[in-house]
């Protein structure tokens, strides 16, 4: 997992996929271009290294962009 600060102000963070059991599974896009500082985007991208999951945002969403992987997360593992 990497997280970053972008310089417009915002937070990037990308979560790397391949290997787990999230591998698979479709992700839709999140795209809320509100206020300046309360905009987000978060996707799927495919990489050198295997499939990401990439969140982008305001300086204020870092929360919720790592919230909306969480649930997505925990609404996508496989039951035992």
């Amino acid at each position: 997992m990497r997280i970053e600060t972008l310089d417009n102000p915002g937070w990037s963070v990308t979560i790397a996929l391949e290997g787990t059991a999230l591998e698979e599974v479709p992700y839709a896009e999140i795209r809320d271009m509100g206020p300046a500082r309360d905009w987000i985007i978060c996707r799927r991208e495919a990489s050198e290294n295997g499939p990401e999951r990439h969140g982008a945002g305001g300086p204020r969403m870092l929360r919720t962009i790592l919230r909306h992987f969480l649930d997505w997360a925990a609404t996508r593992q496989p039951t035992t």
